[in-house]
């Protein structure tokens, strides 16, 4: 007869879940973002592939997270800092930051207009 694993475990495997479909939705859309970037790339050369590029570094660093079926008794001896947090650390400042230089790209857009017709 199969026992069930204890409630804590569950709870534990649960989150551990609830970890992993978080992380699966967040590489889908940074992969829905990196196609969006790479059009609008494609349309303005001055921007090059700096947004793209980021958003493949952030990618990896949430596939390069360690699996989150380890065992209780294997978190005993493992590190207190979580994988998740920090690969969604990385990945919040690569957004930022890629954010950041889209914001450049198009203060320098206007500012060739300005240039231009002022």
């Amino acid at each position: 007869m199969l026992q069930s694993p204890p409630a804590s475990e569950q709870a534990v495997l649960q989150s551990a879940d609830a970890c992993y479909d978080r992380r699966r939705r967040l590489i889908s859309a940074l992969h829905d973002l990196k196609s969006s970037i790479s059009s609008i790339e494609q349309q303005h050369p001055c921007l090059r592939d700096d947004l793209s590029s980021t958003c493949d570094k952030a990618i990896l660093s949430l596939q390069d997270t360690e699996p989150l079926t380890e065992s209780i008794s294997d978190r005993s001896t493992a590190p207190k800092i979580n994988p998740i947090s920090l690969s969604l650390d990385k990945t919040a400042t690569y957004i930022i930051n890629g954010l950041d230089k889209m914001g450049d790209g198009i203060i320098f857009v206007f500012a060739k207009i300005g240039r231009v017709f002022g």
